[in-house]
Order: C-alpha cells, then structure tokens, then sequence
C-alpha cells in the first residue's frame, strides 16, 4: 500500500515475491553486487540526513515524499 501511496508500486522493494521480482533481483544483483554496497554507505546516510531535514520542516508528508 506504501508503494502505491508513492507511486513505488513497480520498485523492487515493493514488489510481490514472484517471478518479476526474481528478475528484477537478479539484475540489481548484477548491477551491484552486494559487495559493493559499503560504497554507497556515505551516499546512504547523506539521503536518510536529508529526508529526516525535509520530514521536520514540513506539515505535508505525503506531498513532499511523493515528489
């Protein structure tokens, strides 16, 4: 429901366990192996730093994390 609230519906983590989900896995996989995630560690927390800025600045949740 989430997914769908955000427009998300078709993104990897908000996908039903099945077939497509298993492609799509497959692909980020390939893309980026789990090995490489602490790569992104300082990206990661720099985008949840920034969300939780946006979050306690504004009364319209669902329109700010919409867009």
């Amino acid at each position: 429901m989430l997914g769908e609230l955000m427009g998300w519906e078709n993104t990897l983590p908000f996908l039903p366990y099945n077939e497509a989900w298993k492609a799509q896995r497959k692909i980020f996989h390939q893309a980026i192996p789990p090995s490489n995630i602490v790569h992104f560690h300082s990206k990661l927390l720099q985008a949840t730093h920034n969300l939780v800025q946006m979050l306690a600045k504004t009364d319209d949740y669902m329109e700010d994390l919409h867009s």
